[in-house]
């Protein structure tokens, strides 16, 4: 063994073995999470205090939330009617897909709060209306796709009970869309 060892040379043997740290667990109990302090290499004793280790949190399942699309200009109309997914993460932050004719488009979708600024212009221009005052939503959102050939879509939309709502999308080639979500 000490044969195999010499025909390393010692300046890279040496570096590596003084560089870098470990991280040992010095107090480990059955109902608490260990505890770690950072520990040099060479070291016997740990030079800072000790800090707790991160929890680890379950990531939640997705859901998926359908979304139907309904032309209402003509340049829509050549496209026909439409439809998307939104996987919600259930943290306020998904993503939005779509596919248009000849196209594949993705993105994000986002809530946003009431009084986001700017909220609702693509509905009002989309629709020549305004959001019509109803019973509190849900929630408020935003949603951006791009295709892989430079198209792009800019939607919002507003949800009730269940996943259940309503919204509008501009498409870059001048195409609107009227937005309906839920099964």
């Amino acid at each position: 063994m000490i044969t195999n060892l010499a025909r390393w040379s010692t300046g890279p043997m040496l570096a590596l073995t003084l560089t870098g740290c470990y991280v040992m667990p010095i107090q480990v109990e059955e109902a608490k999470p260990p505890v770690y302090a950072y520990m040099p290499v060479g070291s016997s004793q740990p030079t800072s205090a000790p800090m707790p280790a991160r929890p680890v949190v379950p990531m939640q399942p997705a859901a998926v939330i359908h979304v139907r699309l309904y032309p209402v200009n003509d340049t829509a109309a050549k496209w026909g009617p439409l439809e998307g997914k939104v996987r919600d993460q259930l943290s306020g932050r998904g993503t939005f897909s779509v596919q248009v004719p000849g196209e594949d488009m993705h993105g994000e979708a986002t809530r946003v709060p009431e009084g986001f600024p700017g909220f609702g212009r693509i509905i009002q221009e989309t629709l020549a209306q305004s959001l019509a005052p109803t019973s509190k939503p849900l929630g408020r959102g935003i949603a951006n796709a791009y295709g892989t050939r430079g198209a792009y879509a800019n939607c919002e939309y507003v949800l009730s009970t269940g996943g259940m709502g309503t919204g509008a999308g501009k498409f870059s080639n001048g195409a609107k869309y009227q937005l309906h979500f839920g099964s």
